[in-house]
């Protein structure tokens, strides 16, 4: 959901509608290009731009021609696809909500979930529209200024909020850790009320950390031979300031803290996590080794697992979120560190695909906790009013022996 790579897509169809008013098209340009030696004045591209739009070789040498292959086979269903993903994440993240806000399922690491959804929710429902417009509607008004204006606002609100989904993904790693590595230090603080600040705070801090974002694009307008102006999303004035200092900054802040710290910091968390889990897996093991024939019905078995499949299903989350984002923050990085031939030649045939990675990653939540959480389940059941599935009754006599025979037993300490 990179702002330079809809800045990019939009700047070629805007050049090919320019040839097609002159009755001109691409590879008449890169003629007329090789024969003057010749930039060109149609808005002041790149000349990294024309290559790639036109079929330089030398641009797609990184990448080759499966790139664009790829790119031309899946921007067909891209529209469909998505618009299929954004419903089905729009409804679903809406239980999220519904289910986790309920009195039952109050927790701090349940409102950091909420909050995960609420930016999700939004991303979903704003890209429909866009989904549809841009890949689907046989109506097009692709260079009026209202158009070109909603596909800025659209690369604008994209960015702050899966940016706020990023950090709230991150919130939760550092909650989970907290809570079962440094017990002690998670009761003071992550409790319900510095989780609320927490959020809050996020989504206040987002925007403005975006602000860079907003002052390196504008809207510039191009009058054509027949009288008609034409609009584009290109780098404003400022962004192209001392050198482009500000459009520099603003896509290292997009590639470094925005993706890659966000990814780095949740590779640990989840590798720490696993870790945990794994040597909690042995204790418990060894622990209840002298309770046979007990063994996993014992009740300290049953809260340990409890414990165990909530913090395997907010693992699952952070994998699937590392998954579906490291590939993008990596892309970028490169992005940065090669500069335009390989974003123009690379980064660009994958846009929308990263673009659908995320999406998946917005909509599947709901699915995890379904499949992983029973309390999830269960209130969802009682939520949409379903009838809860029939439970064996616990013999508490038997319990209770089981809990009498692990204290009295020296072997279970």
């Amino acid at each position: 959901m990179a702002l330079n790579s809809v800045v990019t897509s939009n700047a070629k169809r805007y050049l090919e509608t320019m040839l097609r008013d002159l009755n001109f098209t691409l590879d008449d340009w890169a003629i007329y290009r090789e024969l003057t030696g010749q930039s060109g004045e149609l808005g002041g591209l790149s000349d990294q731009l024309w290559a790639v739009d036109t079929g330089d070789e030398d641009e797609r040498a990184i990448c080759g021609e499966r790139g664009q292959w790829l790119r031309d086979s899946y921007r067909p269903w891209h529209g469909y696809l998505a618009l299929f993903v954004c419903l089905f994440g729009s409804v679903a993240n809406l239980f999220n909500i519904a289910v986790l806000t309920r009195k039952e399922m109050r927790s701090p690491t349940n409102v950091i979930l909420t909050g995960l959804a609420v930016a999700d929710l939004m991303v979903m429902v704003e890209y429909i529209p866009f989904a549809y417009r841009r890949h689907i509607s046989t109506i097009k008004d692709t260079f009026s200024y209202p158009d070109t204006l909603y596909i800025l606002f659209h690369a604008h609100f994209a960015q702050v909020f899966h940016t706020i989904s990023i950090w709230m993904t991150v919130m939760l790693a550092v909650w989970r850790f907290l809570s079962i590595v440094h017990m002690h230090t998670a009761s003071r603080c992550c409790s319900m009320r510095n989780s609320i600040y927490c959020i809050v705070a996020t989504y206040v801090l987002t925007p403005i950390i975006c602000i860079p974002s907003y002052f390196t694009f504008s809207l510039r307008g191009h009058p054509t031979p027949s009288g008609q102006v034409l609009y584009r999303i290109d780098i404003s004035s400022l962004g192209r300031a001392h050198g482009g200092l500000l459009s520099r900054v603003n896509f290292w802040l997009f590639a470094v803290a925005i993706k890659l710290v966000p990814c780095l910091a949740l590779t640990y968390f989840s590798v720490r996590l696993i870790g945990v889990l794994l040597e909690t897996k042995r204790r418990k093991q060894r622990l209840l080794s002298g309770c046979q024939p007990a063994g996993e019905h014992h009740p300290l078995a049953r809260g340990s697992r409890q414990a165990d499949r909530t913090t395997w299903m907010l693992v699952t989350v952070l994998l699937l979120f590392l998954i579906t984002e490291f590939p993008q923050g990596i892309l970028a990085l490169l992005s940065g560190i090669l500069q335009d031939r390989f974003f123009r030649s690379c980064y660009l045939h994958v846009g929308e695909l990263l673009d659908m990675l995320a999406l998946i990653n917005s909509a599947v939540n709901f699915l995890l906790y379904c499949l992983m959480n029973k309390q999830f389940r269960v209130e969802f059941r009682a939520l949409v009013s379903l009838p809860a599935r029939p439970c064996r009754r616990r013999r508490t006599h038997t319990v209770n022996k089981l809990r009498q025979a692990c204290v009295t037993d020296t072997t279970c300490v």
